[in-house]
């Protein structure tokens, strides 16, 4: 779940600086994060904020969601402003915050963004913004071995058109199935929730 609405839940998670993520998983991050790793992350919010206590520095980029209708594109550029007010007051000085937009070609933005990082560069990799699948697959070089993938409403549905692999499109993708095939090798840690929207936030692992 991601933190798009100012006055909604999201605003309220951002006051107290707990990522939406679920409660278990955030605890999971709490116990192995350490102020020397690098972290990635895509959909900007209350996790930023987290991250930038924990860490050592946070790439963040907030998008417009998957939608090119202007008033999800504005809500979305509200929501940057408020993070850029937020970290300037707080002298939050360990974090990079971007605003991601580009639709209907946002796919080539992305993919062109997470090429210009070098390989084995992040410990921690957050997906929970436009794009899913492509980040998933993308970022998979970007993090050292040891490194974890967090994609919380893991089961949330993801349109085929984008998948950047002819291989991975299907009739009707979910991100979880994707998931399954991209990482099948990385440990698993899975922490569902009851009435969490995609059932839950999972923690992948690379070898």
């Amino acid at each position: 779940m991601k933190d798009k609405k100012a006055g909604g839940a999201g605003f309220w998670r951002l006051e107290e600086e707990l990522p939406w993520l679920t409660k278990n998983s955030v605890e999971f991050i709490k116990k192995y994060m350490s102020k020397e790793h690098m972290v990635l992350e895509f959909g900007a919010g209350a996790s930023t904020v987290f991250f930038s206590k924990y860490a050592r520095k946070v790439y963040s980029f907030e998008s417009g969601g998957y939608s090119t209708r202007k008033g999800n594109l504005d809500r979305s550029l509200d929501w940057f402003k408020q993070l850029s007010v937020k970290f300037k007051n707080s002298g939050v000085d360990n974090v990079e915050l971007y605003l991601l937009q580009g639709y209907p070609n946002s796919e080539v933005l992305y993919d062109r963004l997470i090429s210009s990082f070098t390989d084995s560069f992040f410990d921690w990799v957050l997906v929970d913004g436009a794009n899913r699948n492509l980040c998933i697959d993308k970022t998979r070089s970007k993090l050292k071995p040891g490194g974890c993938m967090i994609i919380d409403n893991y089961t949330h549905e993801c349109p085929p058109r984008f998948l950047t692999d002819v291989k991975l499109h299907r009739e009707k993708e979910y991100c979880v199935e994707v998931i399954k095939e991209l990482l099948s090798e990385w440990e698993e840690f899975v922490f569902d929730e009851p009435g969490w929207a995609g059932s839950g936030t999972i923690i992948f692992k690379k070898p």
